[in-house]
């Protein structure tokens, strides 16, 4: 059994709570129930369980142009058929059970797919079926009022082409207006079906993530690591575009499981990938709060390993999600651990998209760096990018302003 504590940071008093995010269970395509995943989660050693089974699964196909009388309908588990308020209250229930964990519910949401090509000429394709938000925190009414396709009336439909990123923009304004937050999910994972003639196209669509605002973050690991959360991807030029002032809030990244069983997708095991919250409660409300600030970092592990960011701050005061205004050049700190092992590990560190630093450590250990960077007027941030023996640790950032002297 691997167990893990709540590590009490040194900056702003915050805990190091390790959480999973993203999985499913038998009410949509997941095969354990919700009470089997608290029972394993919490023999791991992880302390938040954030469920996402899939909100509305049903495809439907009319022939025109009688689409409302000859039409074919596909319906899958979901939770929109399980019952909105019966999976909330569930979730509630199974964690009066394990009062030392909390169990947050979500759901994967798929806005809009759609179709091209004729029935008639067997050349239908099925297009959208993988651009999907994990939404957290809205209740059984909000849910039911989400605004996708089947779900309630829409000025666009699935028979008229692609209507572009308006359906995605939608939802996240939505989800944001009633305080929740939102992730887009795996936006790296692409593949193509065909299943009885009918193709069904998937491709990576990092690009989403450039072409929407608003939204929370998105998954860093493991499908978001190919040109998103690399130094200088497209995250870099997100941030960099909100300290431009050309988005409101900045986006974060966090680890996303994508849970359905054990040994599913290469053997995977339900605390391989992590997402790690700063809290300094540990309730509900506050490791929402964290997603919503950044205030968590993303990270995978194998059976063997696991690193731990005990620390990151700037000048002592600063942690993840935070802007600090300093008027002389930023002091970096960084502490990381590994349990009872000692494995080598190589830290960089990132400013604005750059790599400006790269430590080859051991664990456990202590940096501090001092960055010769100093720009009156302007304002940076800085995250950090770790790797060592199969494990992988990705920070947040923190903003630094220089202030004019």
């Amino acid at each position: 059994m691997i167990l893990f504590s709540l590590v009490l940071l040194l900056t702003g008093g915050y805990q190091n709570v390790p959480g999973i995010i993203d999985v499913a269970t038998e009410v949509s395509n997941g095969i354990y129930s919700i009470k089997k995943i608290a029972e394993l989660a919490r023999t791991r050693g992880i302390k938040v369980v954030i469920y996402a089974d899939h909100f509305l699964e049903r495809i439907e196909y009319g022939i025109p142009p009688f689409r409302n009388i000859i039409k074919k309908t596909i319906k899958m588990r979901c939770i929109k058929e399980y019952g909105i308020e019966k999976y909330i209250s569930e979730i509630d229930r199974v964690n009066r059970l394990f009062p030392d964990m909390l169990l947050i519910p979500g759901c994967e949401v798929r806005p809009i797919h759609y179709w091209t090509g004729s029935a008639i000429k067997k050349s239908l394709v099925l297009h959208n079926m993988q651009k999907k938000f994990l939404i957290i925190g809205l209740g059984a009414e909000e849910l039911g009022k989400l605004p996708i396709i089947g779900n309630v009336r829409l000025s666009y439909d699935q028979y008229h082409g692609d209507p572009g990123y308006t359906p995605y923009q939608d939802v996240i304004d939505y989800t944001i207006d009633n305080n929740g937050v939102i992730f887009w999910t795996l936006p790296e994972a692409g593949a193509e079906e065909k299943r009885g003639g009918i193709v069904i196209k998937m491709p990576p669509h990092p690009e989403s993530l450039l072409k929407t605002h608003g939204y929370t973050g998105f998954g860093i690991i493991y499908e978001g690591m190919k040109k998103i959360g690399i130094p200088g991807g497209i995250w870099d030029a997100i941030l960099k575009e909100y300290m431009e002032g050309q988005r409101e809030k900045p986006i974060w990244a966090m680890g996303e499981i994508d849970y359905h069983y054990e040994g599913d997708a290469g053997r995977k095991r339900i605390e391989t990938v992590q997402t790690v919250f700063l809290v300094k409660k540990f309730d509900k409300e506050s490791v929402i709060n964290a997603m919503r600030k950044g205030r968590m970092y993303a990270m995978n592990r194998t059976r063997e390993h696991a690193l731990s960011l005990d620390e990151f701050s700037i000048n002592g005061k600063a942690c993840m999600g935070d802007e600090i205004k300093i008027s002389s050049t930023p002091v970096l700190r960084f502490r990381l651990s590994s349990g009872l092992d000692s494995i080598k590990v190589t830290v960089k560190i990132i400013r604005s998209g750059e790599v400006v630093r790269v430590f080859n450590l051991i664990t456990p250990v202590e940096v501090q760096f001092k960055d010769e960077y100093f720009k009156p007027g302007k304002w940076a941030y800085y995250r950090l990018a770790i790797r060592g023996e199969g494990c992988r640790v990705f920070t947040n950032p923190i903003f630094v302003r220089f202030p004019l002297r």
